[in-house]
């Protein structure tokens, strides 16, 4: 240990080390000898946390130790050195309590923190996937081939704004002719600004004839909220798309909007989650099997990315219900036979429980993770807590509010008492998801997903009625003759 000044040519790097532990725990540089600077730290520490450490060893009656790391440093370098050794201690998790010169070596662990969180969270959702696949297979198939039935007006207004458009993008390629070029420079309108306007005129009439031969074939009238508007952007986006080849494809499009903004939004964001674009031939590959699916998703994204965006927004996570995704998973584990997740099927099936939307296996998951679920779902058993307080016999409260319920018919708060004391949680051959909301229809599939695959033993009949109403969700109407 240095105990004299050094020459003030060069210096000294040296550490503070806790007396308790020899942990460094402060890096400091000095052109003077280190019993000196020790006692400035004791007198006037650099930061407040170096103040709070040597208070903390004073009260227990040590003092910092004080040792060299690099000797003759030439001033002009000490300042580098210091650097270096703090970042240097920093990356290797030394809990330095310099303020200056740790925040790059700060800043790279916390990337590199970042990216082993982010290849945690891929292999996490990775293995989620394929267990989601192996139990549904991938998204339900559309269930039909037919495509809307476009008028020839119509075909041909879209093929006119597809020309308008290519023109347009031909003249913005062109150079701007010279003034001198140009026979009467008073009054010209560029091939770019003429076009400007056809364009828009072109687009406006396809729209309307669009959403015309759409309206009662794809039930436009009977949509609502996020739904409709997000149907009706969709169908006019086809306007103006140049992708089509054929009226056939346009029209097959068309069709398939509802059912890929029904089916498909879960899929792309569990894509998301893994690493994978929600779109395009790796996505359709990755997602199914299925050859009948990856030909309408092939067919469905001639509109992507909006009809993407589309779908992302429909598949939005409201703060006070899950998401699709989370719906998706959750019902996969309970039907999977595998070791249930609380975390994963719980806040799912709480939701569901409290919109009676529960089956049978449901809700022994439900109870199975949830010993309290029936307080989650209803609130506190009430009644049991009236005849503690009053000294009843057991079951006394709870048939009087039954009574009660049976005569205050409209009494919603007495309702939820009376499901409490009657300790069961509603439950139905298959998930009753009728309550009308933005995830309903993309809910309703994930549940056919699983009767499809097998997942979901229900009687025949009631099953095929299920798959039915859900895709005549999607499933469009005939043109009117």
């Amino acid at each position: 240990m240095v105990t004299t000044a050094v020459d003030a040519a060069t210096g000294t790097v040296y550490v503070l080390k806790d007396p308790r532990d020899l942990r460094v725990r402060y890096v400091g540089a000095t052109t003077v000898a280190l019993t000196t600077r020790l006692a400035g730290h004791l007198t006037s520490p650099a930061s407040e946390a170096v103040r709070a450490w040597v208070a903390e060893l004073k009260a227990a009656g040590l003092l910092p130790i004080i040792e060299p790391v690099r000797e003759s440093v030439p001033v002009a370098k000490l300042s580098a050195v210091e650097t270096g050794e703090i970042h240097a201690r920093t990356m290797h998790g030394e809990q330095l309590l310099n303020i200056n010169g740790t925040g790059a070596a700060l800043k790279i662990l916390a990337e590199r923190e970042a990216k082993k969180a982010r290849r945690r969270d891929l292999s996490r959702w990775r293995a989620t996937a394929t267990r989601i696949r192996i139990i549904l297979g991938g998204p339900l198939a559309p269930g039909f081939d037919a495509g809307i039935v476009l008028s020839d007006e119509t075909w041909v207004a879209i093929r006119y704004a597809a020309d308008v458009h290519q023109a347009l993008e031909d003249a913005d390629a062109r150079p701007v002719p010279l003034v001198r070029e140009i026979p009467d420079p008073d009054n010209y309108r560029s091939d770019k600004a003429r076009l400007l306007g056809e364009f828009g005129h072109a687009v406006g009439e396809a729209q309307r004839l669009v959403v015309t031969d759409a309206y009662h074939q794809l039930d436009l009238g009977d949509l609502w909220g996020l739904w409709g508007k997000h149907v009706r952007e969709c169908v006019e986006a086809a306007a103006g798309n140049r992708q089509f080849s054929s009226r056939h494809e346009a029209g097959r499009y068309l069709a398939l909007i509802r059912w890929y903004l029904t089916v498909i939004p879960p899929w792309r964001h569990l894509a998301y989650r893994c690493g994978i674009h929600p779109a395009g031939p790796e996505f359709h590959s990755w997602v199914t099997d299925d050859l009948d699916v990856r030909t309408a998703l092939r067919v469905a994204e001639k509109g992507e990315p909006f009809i993407g965006d589309a779908a992302d927004a429909i598949s939005g996570v409201h703060s006070y219900e899950p998401g699709l995704l989370d719906i998706l998973g959750a019902v996969a584990i309970v039907y999977s036979r595998q070791r249930l997740e609380p975390d994963a099927v719980g806040p799912v099936l709480r939701h569901f429980a409290r919109h009676g939307h529960l089956d049978t296996r449901m809700a022994k998951a439900l109870l199975t993770v949830d010993p309290r679920a029936l307080d989650h779902v209803y609130g506190p058993d009430h009644a049991t807590r009236i005849d503690q307080d009053l000294n009843l016999p057991a079951g006394t409260a709870a048939r009087v509010v039954r009574h009660l319920d049976a005569l205050l018919k409209n009494n919603e708060s007495l309702h939820t008492v009376v499901k409490r004391a009657d300790a069961k949680l509603p439950v139905a051959a298959l998930p009753d998801v009728t309550e009308e909301t933005v995830l309903t229809p993309g809910t309703r599939a994930i549940v056919a997903g699983l009767i499809t695959a097998g997942r979901i033993k229900a009687p025949v009949a009631e099953a095929t009625a299920y798959l039915t109403a859900v895709r005549a969700w999607w499933t469009p109407r005939p043109p009117r003759s």
